[in-house]
């Protein structure tokens, strides 16, 4: 009997060892998942993190180059344009040019005689010296010497007219034969220049020289003539005759009733 009880306890006890045993296996079976678990999601979650920041990187850059590449894209065609109006503008100045030569610059016109009489006068006003000297085309020698005592007079009396006091302004002008003026010195239009007689003090009057300073003051206008700014379209819609009428118009009409 004894012995049978002892062989009942021993097999019962190594029953609850066993049963033990699978428990605490299983436990740590239990906990070595979740730590893998966890350790996992940490590994995966890092790599997320990376491959993200890296595409976060690559996209940024990516924006910016494309940024680059388009502002220089507009930048080209804004200096393409900003090159073809100027050539455009340079090409009306030349076209004025031509037409001055072809209509106006000719000893025997009158009206350029009167230009040229007048110039001379200006350039006198200008300087106020006791003694100029007078420069000109070749082509017109035999004008400017005709005009010299002619502007010499008028000279006088527009000073005498205009001054205040009794102090009387002369100027004598002398002609320079042999320094004429060419297409280098913008004497191609015509014109004069006069200097003082140590020639330090010099006034251009050409009519080169003239035509720029008046496109440089005109050019707003010409480019606002050439270019003129984009009028916006106005959207229209059907009325109920099957004809187009714009926005403006309908408001329009609405204020008139």
């Amino acid at each position: 009997m004894q012995g049978a009880s002892l062989e009942t306890d021993a097999f019962e006890l190594k029953r609850m060892m066993r049963q033990e045993a699978h428990e605490k296996s299983f436990e740590i079976q239990v906990m070595a998942q979740r730590m893998y678990e966890k350790e996992k999601d940490k590994i995966v979650q890092d790599g997320v993190s990376k491959i993200t920041e890296e595409n976060d990187k690559q996209l940024q850059k990516l924006t910016q180059n494309l940024n680059i590449e388009r502002s220089s894209k507009v930048n080209a065609v804004r200096l393409t344009k900003m090159t073809k109006r100027n050539e455009c503008v340079l090409k009306v100045k030349d076209e004025t040019k031509d037409q001055l030569l072809r209509s106006i610059v000719n000893p025997t016109n009158p009206t350029y005689r009167l230009a040229i009489q007048n110039l001379i006068i200006q350039s006198m006003i200008k300087l106020l010296e006791p003694e100029l000297l007078v420069r000109c085309r070749q082509e017109d020698v035999k004008l400017i010497k005709e005009l010299i005592p002619e502007c010499e007079k008028q000279y006088e009396e527009i000073m005498k007219r205009e001054a205040h006091g009794d102090k009387t302004y002369k100027t004598k002008l002398t002609f320079v034969d042999g320094e004429f003026l060419t297409a280098g010195h913008g004497g191609q239009c015509g014109g004069v220049v006069l200097t003082s007689l140590d020639k330090r003090i010099v006034c251009n009057n050409t009519l080169q020289s003239r035509l720029d300073l008046c496109f440089e003051e005109l050019l707003p206008q010409i480019r606002a003539i050439l270019f003129p700014p984009k009028v916006p379209e106005v959207a229209e819609e059907p009325t109920e005759g099957g004809e187009r009428k714009s926005h403006a118009g309908a408001e329009a009409g609405k204020h008139h009733k």
